[in-house]
């Protein structure tokens, strides 16, 4: 969309799509190479949220039982985070 955007709002789609113009809006809406790469993004995310992961794969084993939570690797960076404990901990150390 826009790379010196995309570092200025530090990796943050939000802020991104807040500041990026409408008329570069409407130039990527007819860019073909742009909505391709789009295209694929979204499927990648369908696929990553809808097939089966590791984890489903081993059901039945004596790992299907053992589950660890952690959102510090699973959330953007730009999402501000205020787990406390040992949350706080793994973001700092």
């Amino acid at each position: 969309m826009d790379p010196q955007r995309w570092r200025s709002t530090g990796g943050d789609p939000v802020k991104l799509l807040g500041e990026v113009p409408a008329a570069r809006l409407d130039e990527l809406a007819n860019d073909h190479t742009f909505l391709r790469r789009l295209e694929l993004a979204v499927a990648d995310l369908d696929s990553y949220v809808t097939e089966d992961r590791w984890f489903q794969s081993e059901a039945g084993s004596p790992l299907s039982a053992v589950a660890y939570f952690s959102p510090e690797f699973g959330i953007t960076h730009v999402l501000p985070q205020y787990s406390g404990g040992l949350g706080i901990l793994a973001v700092t150390t």
